[in-house]
């Protein structure tokens, strides 16, 4: 697992981490796509999955200090049994209560949780499909930043969006400057028309986030290119 910060930053340890295995987390599902299914903050690590075996959508969370793990807390049950539908995860900067964002591998509903507490996983907010404030025909590999330094720290939502399942992949942009509560529509940020392609992002939680995209999937071998978003442009 990739650890984030509470911005969304990557941790650098100074030696190498020691694996813990969480036996409470069964057939564990995590997205590839969506680095920021494990975030860490205040001295908790929170990770979200979805339960290979049940399809639920879950999360845990584990105290640095004391190695005691609490959960699973349940978020939404027998979803689908599918790596894609792993929440994305951050840690708010306003109050410190988790926003996560998930749906099923292609699906037409989106569903958004705010915890009730801060740094706080075990209870949630009702779900709210979040579906017709963006817009988008199907929704996957959902990944969520904010960026603190710009106004009213924005929450970034990034995902797939494909009007017609297995190609013409659209990597939209939805943007929350209230915390995650509301949700703007969707504005196009990568595109390569008729062709399924795939992006990965990351963020310093400060100013600037980074991507690394495919170009067109499905002949080998595959092209990958790099751009990053700063200062209300794209680079």
């Amino acid at each position: 697992l990739l650890l984030m910060g509470g911005g969304g930053a990557f941790i650098n340890p100074t030696a190498d981490p020691t694996a813990v295995t969480l036996t409470n987390a069964p057939d564990g599902g995590y997205n590839p796509w969506s680095i920021a299914a494990a975030v860490q903050s205040g001295g908790t690590a929170f990770v979200g999955y979805v339960d290979g075996s049940n399809g639920n959508i879950e999360i845990f969370e584990r105290n640095e200090t004391t190695g005691v793990v609490t959960g699973p807390t349940l978020l939404h049950s027998a979803l689908e049994a599918d790596a894609h539908d792993s929440p994305a995860l951050i840690v708010r900067s306003s109050d410190s209560r988790l926003v996560t964002v998930y749906a099923k591998h292609n699906g037409t509903s989106i569903d958004r949780q705010i915890s009730t507490n801060a740094l706080d996983s075990t209870a949630w907010g009702a779900a709210t499909n979040i579906d017709s404030q963006i817009g988008a025909s199907r929704y996957t590999n959902m990944q969520l930043h904010q960026l603190d330094s710009e106004a009213n720290d924005p929450i970034y939502l990034y995902f797939r969006n494909e009007p017609t399942p297995g190609t013409d992949s659209r990597w939209q942009l939805s943007k929350s400057t209230d915390g995650g509560v509301t949700w703007g529509a969707m504005s196009l940020d990568y595109h390569i028309p008729s062709n399924r392609s795939y992006l990965v992002s990351w963020s310093n939680g400060l100013d600037r986030i980074d991507f690394l995209a495919t170009a067109a999937f499905g002949a080998s071998p595959y092209k990958v290119g790099h751009f990053y978003y700063e200062a209300g442009d794209y680079h």
